[in-house]
This record gives structure tokens, sequence and C-alpha cells, in this order.
């Protein structure tokens, strides 16, 4: 409770920040586990005299935040806000890419890896991990061709990143 009221006794004296409630976030996750998603979601509001930096800096930070605490909904929200303004954020691609993952949403796990893919002509590790992700996920029991197929792609993914 010391850590609590040191924080209540910082925002007396400090000018409010991402910093400032990253920081909260950190420590209500770590004291409170997914019992801090309400206070997460309050962070998140109530930013409009923050910059446009402050303020994407803050939902990429929550982003992750949320996703660890277990609020997928929230996480989506966050990192799909991040990524408007910074459509090739691979951090946030990366925190959809887990929450689609986590949710089995295959349609939203495809279009992820196609968005990534767009436009390269090597997409790089994550692109061939997520689809060896995405290949496992779906294939049918016994689907020896598919789940080869997901074998090279991790292959790949070590290659491009040992």
């Amino acid at each position: 409770m010391h850590a609590e009221k040191a924080i209540g006794e910082i925002k007396q004296l400090v000018v409010d920040s991402a910093t400032l409630r990253l920081t909260h976030g950190e420590y209500l996750l770590a004291r409170m586990g997914a019992g801090a998603i309400d206070y997460l979601r309050n962070l998140a509001g109530g930013t409009d005299k923050y910059s446009e930096a402050e303020r994407i800096r803050l939902w990429r930070g929550l982003a992750g935040l949320s996703l660890r605490a277990g609020d997928y909904a929230q996480a989506k929200i966050l990192s799909q806000g991040v990524l408007n303004y910074e459509p090739g954020n691979m951090e946030m691609q990366i925190i959809r890419f887990e929450v689609a993952v986590r949710e089995k949403d295959f349609s939203t796990l495809r279009n992820i890896l196609d968005e990534i893919k767009e436009g390269k002509k090597d997409p790089g590790a994550f692109w061939h991990y997520g689809q060896a992700v995405f290949l496992n996920m779906s294939a049918q029991k016994n689907d020896v061709k598919q789940i080869n197929q997901a074998q090279r792609h991790i292959e790949e993914a070590l290659r491009l990143r040992p």
C-alpha cells in the first residue's frame, strides 16, 4: 500500500503524462494481475490535453499491459488505435496477433499475416513464425502436409532470426 500512496503523492507533484500513467499501470498489473483491468482502462481515458505522440505512446504501453492482464478487447482497441497512426508498427501487429491466437480467430490471424506481408519481398521472421502458428492451429488432425509446411516456416523464421 505504500507504493499506491507514493504514486498518489507523485500525481500531486507532477504533470499528468504517459510516463506516469504507464508506471502506475505497471504497478497495478504487478499488484493486482487481472484485477487491474478496470484501472488500466481508466488510464487510457482523459488524454485530450496530450499531444498526438504522447497519446500514441500511452496507447502503445497500455495495449501491452492490457494483453498481459487478459483484457483482449482493450488490447485490440489500443493496438488498432496505434496502427491508425503508425500502420507498420510491428509491436502492435504482434499484440493483435497474440490476441487472435488466444481467441482462435483464424480470419483475423490471416488478415494480420496478409498486412505484414503486403508489399514486401521478404516479410521477415515474424511472418514466418505467424504462418507456422496459423498452419498448426488450423491443421486437421494428422494433416502431415500442413504440419510439414508449418515446420518449414519455423525453420525459415529461425534462419532469419537465429
